[in-house]
């Protein structure tokens, strides 16, 4: 169990740099593995990790707006990349004490 909880503490932590790929690759190696306990943490992470790449997109295509679209683009990215840093550390400490954490405004895109 000991070993599974390093594996999730590093994989968030490497959210706030890598976004949803960490998640994505340690999702598929162990979605199989009846052993690997916490696999609703990592489908959940996975989750808020994809939910926070589509607001991407989407402002993204709010870019091309002249001026306003670029200010409520830039605007969104920067809140969007602080709301990440915040979030993922706020998971990795509730992960380290053994605690349930529930991501917010996340979309269930993966079951």
């Amino acid at each position: 169990m000991e070993n599974n909880k390093n594996i999730l503490v590093l994989t968030t932590l490497s959210c706030s740099v890598l976004g949803f790929i960490v998640p994505l690759i340690v999702w598929f190696l162990n979605k199989d593995n009846n052993e690997f306990a916490c696999k609703k943490y990592l489908t959940d992470l996975l989750n808020f990790e994809l939910t926070l790449f589509i607001i991407g997109l989407i402002l993204t295509v709010i870019n091309v707006i002249p001026l306003l679209g670029q200010l409520i683009s830039g605007l969104g990215c920067l809140i969007v990349m602080i709301a990440n840093i915040i979030i993922v550390i706020m998971a990795t400490i509730k992960l380290t004490k053994n605690l349930e954490y529930k991501f917010p405004m996340t979309m269930e895109l993966i079951k």
